[in-house]
């Protein structure tokens, strides 16, 4: 089976599992305790606290340990009364009941109270790849008195992320499963300034009071390993320029077939991530198709299986009924895939669309 969907999950660095493994042989510790077992704990949270933070280049406080990008959605959200968001977010915000949906022209309401509302946009959109500019909007919601939240799930490991250049953004959210540490593991980005005016979601003493239940020190530690390792300029850089020759090659390819088919993207897009709608098909029977072939590709986030509804996101970009329902998500990842399973890929989803049309 070829893997096409790193935009849903990773495969698991090894080292990570080295050090999985080692840590739960060796130094199984409850890192709230002051003997041995529990200081040798602890050192290794907050090595791996410092490592994050180092990559990050921000401070160490700033790192907090959380099992998922999804809690850290939820813990942000938790701050106010209500949250405005863009049309483009994760089902897990746009779900949300507190949460209302305006566009980017919204004019905040200046008079509020701080911290009563929360303003969050995503960075990076997890369905086609869109790179956002986040920062004129959260400028605007700062003169509204507003906790700013951005979700940069996507973004990490695909672009280069420092939150401190970002100064008008207080909570930034990350998932270590989408840069190849294991699942049930993640960390957010809490400004310091903002930490003391925060409440927690889950209370207890741990993560600076913000974050509380016992560490989970084995996951952590892989997921420094893995932040340091695709987070590293150098290895963006080379992945951004080897995914955009493999999104070449695929369009050249389904290019010689003659297919009727859109790109969904905007103005400025993530090189690992491809939207694609083909018209007059179903994207699931396409997906199941290509799983046949040896292929695994998604119709777009991870969360939406089973439903049949169209795309929030591609309906909010315009897209027509008759592509819509025949879009699927091509996602890459140099060191999983070759160009030449992506050109066994493109002609797969070609005799695909071409057998679903017939």
């Amino acid at each position: 089976m070829k893997y096409f969907d790193n935009a849903s999950t990773t495969w698991v660095y090894p080292e990570c599992i080295e050090i999985i493994n080692d840590i739960l042989k060796n130094c199984w510790g409850n890192p709230s305790n002051i003997y041995d077992f529990g200081l040798k704990a602890n050192e290794i949270v907050e090595a791996s606290r410092k490592t994050i933070a180092d990559t990050l280049k921000v401070l160490p406080e700033e790192i907090i340990f959380v099992s998922s990008a999804s809690e850290g959605n939820a813990f942000a959200l938790s701050q106010g009364n209500s949250a405005f968001v863009s049309p483009y977010e994760h089902h897990d915000i746009l779900d949300n009941p507190k949460c209302k949906v305006v566009k980017e022209s919204f004019e905040y309401n200046y008079g509020a109270s701080p911290l009563s509302s929360v303003r969050k946009h995503m960075w990076v959109n997890n369905e086609t790849g869109q790179i956002f500019n986040i920062d004129n909007n959260f400028k605007k919601a700062k003169k509204g008195c507003m906790l700013t939240h951005c979700d940069a799930t996507q973004a990490l490991g695909n672009i280069e992320v420092y939150p401190h250049d970002h100064p008008d953004v207080d909570i930034m959210t990350f998932g270590g499963h989408k840069i190849h540490a294991p699942k049930g593991q993640s960390f957010m980005y809490v400004k310091k300034e903002v930490q003391d005016k925060l409440k927690p979601l889950i209370y207890g003493s741990q993560e600076n009071h913000l974050r509380g239940s016992t560490e989970n020190v084995h996951q952590i530690a892989a997921l420094a390993l893995a932040v340091e390792r695709s987070c590293d300029p150098v290895n963006i850089r080379s992945k951004i320029f080897t995914t955009c020759v493999m999104k070449e090659v695929l369009i050249k390819v389904l290019n010689n077939f003659e297919l009727d088919y859109i790109i969904n993207r905007g103005d400025n897009n993530c090189a690992s991530t491809l939207n694609i709608s083909f018209k007059g098909i179903n994207g699931d029977a396409l997906v199941l198709f290509l799983n046949k072939k040896g292929f695994s590709v998604s119709t777009g986030s991870a969360c939406n299986t089973g439903d049949l509804s169209p795309s929030t996101v591609l309906t909010e970009m315009g897209v027509s009924e008759d592509y819509i329902y025949g879009t699927i998500r091509i996602s890459f990842d140099p060191s999983l895939n070759s160009t030449e399973d992506v050109k066994e890929l493109g002609e797969a989803i070609a005799e695909g669309v071409k057998f679903l049309n017939f």
